[in-house]
């Protein structure tokens, strides 16, 4: 393609501008697709509770969308349930204190790290 001095910056602009809608277009695929990936890791995650309402109660949400920016929400609809498993909790029974602590086990966090590193790694593959 050939271009004359006078159009060179009306040239440059457009590829400037095809390009930035690419990037912005496989970034809102990265970010889709590793939300879907963390939802999936944090189930996985949860192996003692792997088959339970709790394990399938993790859900993706499209919170917010525009014309270059995509988040998603990764949520559970049993979140006091979630907290009290991820961090652990005191032992109660019956609304008594019997003493000792039950252990957390951590699978939300990881998977929310996992999530940070596997976003880059898909970015730079995409772009």
């Amino acid at each position: 393609m050939k271009v004359s001095v006078d159009g060179l910056s009306d040239a440059v602009m457009q590829a400037l501008t095809e390009y930035g809608d690419q990037c912005v277009v496989a970034s809102k695929r990265a970010v889709e697709k590793t939300a879907e990936e963390c939802r999936k890791d944090i189930m996985n995650g949860a192996t003692v509770f792997k088959g339970t309402k709790y394990a399938k109660s993790w859900r993706k949400k499209l919170v917010f969308s525009s014309a270059d920016a995509t988040r998603y929400t990764i949520y559970s609809t049993r979140y006091q349930l979630a907290h009290l498993l991820e961090y652990g909790h005191a032992k109660w029974i019956y609304g008594y204190y019997t003493g000792g602590r039950v252990e957390g086990k951590p699978h939300i966090r990881p998977a929310e790290e996992r999530a940070e590193q596997n976003l880059l790694k898909e970015l730079k593959k995409e772009l």
